[in-house]
């Protein structure tokens, strides 16, 4: 069977099943099976191309008085127990330089499937001083 476009396909209250219908939500299934990304986990001793999960945001860092500042980001029951995904992050900032950013677990030293934690700085004098703008962290983690 040739395989379609993706179409939605639904039904009303004591509609009869149609077969073009039915084939329609084949032709669907097999239309995601082709074009769904696929994704491979291969870190921290797992190798593994099923159930792959991935989630990203941004944290926004205000401005602070001190010059050092602790973030926490959670992923409230997406990953698997056990799961220590890939985290990836950048700084993005407004001309300001020198600033040190670091990442790590949740009261470990990698993140795991509970969330990670942010710490950065700025030593823009030599020592720590005010961040007088606001920052973001653009963040993508890939578990299971």
């Amino acid at each position: 069977m040739a395989t379609t476009p993706y179409r939605p396909v639904s039904w009303s209250d004591n509609e009869p099943v149609f077969t073009s219908k039915l084939n329609q939500m084949t032709s669907n299934d097999q239309w995601l099976f082709e074009n769904s990304a696929t994704m491979l986990f291969d870190a921290y001793g797992v190798n593994r191309a099923q159930g792959i999960k991935m989630a990203c945001g941004v944290l926004t860092c205000a401005p602070s008085p001190s010059g050092i500042q602790q973030h926490t980001v959670y992923f409230p029951a997406f990953f698997t127990n056990g799961c220590n995904p890939v985290l990836v992050t950048e700084l993005v900032h407004q001309g300001e330089v020198r600033f040190h950013w670091g990442t790590k677990g949740i009261g470990t030293r990698f993140p795991d499937h509970r969330g990670f934690e942010i710490l950065g700085g700025s030593d823009v004098t030599g020592g720590w001083t005010r961040m007088t703008k606001t920052f973001y962290i653009p963040w993508i983690a890939m578990g299971y």
